[in-house]
């Protein structure tokens, strides 16, 4: 990696965000921003979705009224526990989202150089 695939980077991300960076100084206060709001806008979805899997995992629950008999209510089962699963991928992600925002809150000039490396290396 040289000073020019640096640069290209930066002048591609200031071009998407429409301002003028002469360097990586410049954009940290946006990337700061933008790993903010995007940690917040995932923390939202991730615990609406949280609530609404379990809305439907009780009510499934509630629906089956012998437990024992697994073939009646197969139909209740397979969302019950489809639901549960989701749950736990939801909760996983949810960590990982809190877990990315306080990084960002704790150390936002080295959340943001993370960023950008990350960045050069896809290229």
């Amino acid at each position: 990696m040289d000073a020019e695939h640096v640069n290209a980077v930066i002048n591609n991300i200031s071009n998407k965000l429409g301002i003028v960076a002469n360097g990586v100084n410049d954009l940290v206060p946006e990337f700061i921003k933008l790993g903010i709001s995007s940690s917040v806008v995932g923390i939202i979805f991730e615990i609406i979705t949280l609530i609404l899997l379990s809305f439907v995992a009780v009510k499934m629950f509630s629906r089956i009224e012998n437990v024992d008999e697994f073939d009646d209510d197969i139909f209740e089962w397979i969302t019950m526990i489809t639901s549960i699963v989701f749950i736990i991928v939801f909760a996983f992600a949810l960590i990982f989202d809190v877990n990315d925002l306080v990084g960002w809150i704790i150390s936002p000039n080295a959340k943001a150089i993370e960023y950008v490396l990350g960045l050069i290396g896809n290229t």
